[in-house]
């Protein structure tokens, strides 16, 4: 016979069962609890915890859609924008490739832009190693390195960009510039797979039909992102009128790795800058075919030397009548604090993007309003053929936002 300790566990299990299938709000509650905790016991065994001298590195890619990639971003106050992004990953056919954007807005003179979707890599096993130069493109056009993990880096670029004149509103032209850069960095690191505060994500997971196949999907899209605030100072070389230009930037970066399928995301909004008070901020709003409407991010204290979680936010920020990011809106935010945030962004250029021909992607300067502090940053939104215009192409006819 059971013993009767035995018996009531397994009673009040099958109640609890029946009471959550007739209880859709408990049952979301219940839920996100258990994701928390699993979401909390994932952190503690995760592949990024590995050694900082690994993670700076150039990973592997080990299979199709596997992605390494590098990205540097700075504004100031004056309106000068940069960011410049290398990227590594395996093709549909097994072959490495290396993909290259470099933005730079520079007030009252131009715009230059430089994208490569397949840039030429000579890869090297000595490339996988810390300290060493990673390059990619015609002549190693654009290279960075990593000095000290975690600590500081050099950007190089060398090339033709298209040329934005402000005077006739058009990339009327394509002129050689050079760029080199030291990226110090001033935060430590934000890692999101083991510093997102749980309850976004579980509260996302909730809403979702839990199976052995769904978790194992689930990882397998998996990514590791981490990030820091820098300082980008050097100079801009304009090749044409052999003019040099000082850059001192705040900004971000990041490096981020593992299965990237483009067009696997629907939908994503990613709001990052700094403030008047040096407040740096991050928040983002992702659709996922297996995690939907996730709202996320952080706001880094530079007094404090402290981040502080976001862990919910408002809902979509959705098309303009265009069907294309708005140029104006309004977001608000809420961080594990308590503290509530009201935004403004106001979006300044309008760079684009066409990935793989299937997803749209825009990395835009932007002014911020937040909480009464004025603030400079990027406004980014991508998303894939799910929602994007039918016959969409990118438009480098003007940067100017409509």
């Amino acid at each position: 016979m059971f013993n009767i300790l035995t018996i009531i566990p397994i009673t009040l299990f099958l109640l609890l069962l029946i009471l959550l299938k007739r209880n859709k709000e408990l049952k979301q509650k219940v839920k996100t609890k258990i994701g928390v905790f699993l979401i909390k016991y994932a952190k503690k065994s995760n592949i990024s915890c590995q050694p900082i001298c690994s993670l700076e590195s150039r990973q592997l890619l080990k299979e199709i859609n596997s992605n390494d990639s590098f990205f540097f971003s700075g504004f100031s106050s004056d309106k000068t924008n940069l960011f410049i992004r290398l990227g590594f990953k395996k093709n549909k056919f097994g072959k490495d490739i290396a993909e290259g954007w470099v933005f730079i807005h520079i007030p009252k003179q131009g715009t230059y832009l430089f994208r490569e979707q397949e840039m030429k890599l000579k890869f090297s096993k000595e490339q996988m190693n810390l300290n060493k130069t990673f390059s990619a493109g015609e002549s190693n056009k654009l290279k960075i390195k990593c000095l000290s993990p975690l600590q500081n880096w050099i950007i190089k670029f060398d090339g033709e960009c298209l040329f934005y004149s402000p005077s006739s509103h058009s990339f009327e032209k394509k002129e050689n510039i050079s760029i080199k850069l030291n990226c110090n960095c001033l935060t430590q690191l934000f890692n999101f797979d083991t510093d997102l505060h749980p309850l976004p994500l579980a509260i996302s997971l909730a809403q979702q039909d839990w199976s052995i196949s769904y978790f194992a999907e689930l990882k397998k899209h998996h990514q590791s992102h981490y990030e820091q605030w820098s300082n980008l100072k050097g100079q801009l070389q304009i090749n044409q009128n052999n003019q040099t230009i000082e850059l001192n930037l705040i900004g971000m970066r990041d490096h981020s790795f593992g299965i990237r399928d483009w067009n696997y995301i629907t939908r994503w909004v990613l709001l990052f800058g700094i403030l008047s008070d040096s407040t740096f901020f991050h928040v983002t709003w992702v659709d996922l075919p297996l995690s939907h409407h996730i709202k996320l991010g952080y706001v880094y204290y530079p007094k404090h030397n402290k981040y502080v979680n976001i862990i919910s936010a408002n809902d979509w920020i959705n098309f303009d009548s265009n069907h294309l990011p708005p140029t104006n809106f309004i977001f608000d935010f809420k961080t594990s604090d308590g503290t509530q945030f009201k935004g403004d962004c106001k979006v300044l250029l309008k760079p684009q993007f066409d990935i793989n021909k299937t997803t749209m992607f825009f990395e835009q300067p932007a002014d911020f309003t937040i909480n009464g502090l004025t603030g400079v940053g990027i406004a980014e939104f991508s998303y894939n053929s799910t929602f994007r215009p039918l016959n969409w192409q990118p438009s480098f006819s003007s940067l100017q936002p409509s």
